[in-house]
């Protein structure tokens, strides 16, 4: 099965109100094919407990974004039906 996502991109965006938020905002691509992946399914978890945060999909061009995000350690898993699993262990700030 063909490495998934090994291009993910992530941009990590901080955004200040009253409490500030955290957002990831990525692409998500083939590296071998150098195509985008519409629908895959996007899904951080708590790092602590594996509890799930958020969910989403990613659009027509692959691209996703997860916000209103509270800092600490989380697991960002990436999964599309053709392809292998992602799972990255990252780290969100609120400022």
């Amino acid at each position: 099965m063909r490495k998934l996502f090994s291009s993910l991109i992530l941009f990590f965006v901080a955004a200040s109100a009253f409490s500030q938020t955290a957002s990831i905002k990525g692409f998500v691509i083939d590296s071998v094919d150098k195509k985008n992946l519409n629908n895959t399914a996007i899904t951080l978890l708590q790092k602590s407990d594996s509890t799930l945060v958020k969910f989403t999909r990613a659009g027509k061009e692959g691209s996703f974004l997860l916000s209103g995000l509270k800092g600490g350690s989380y697991i960002l898993m990436n999964t599309h039906p053709y392809m292998g699993d992602y799972f990255n262990n990252i780290e969100l700030k609120n400022d």
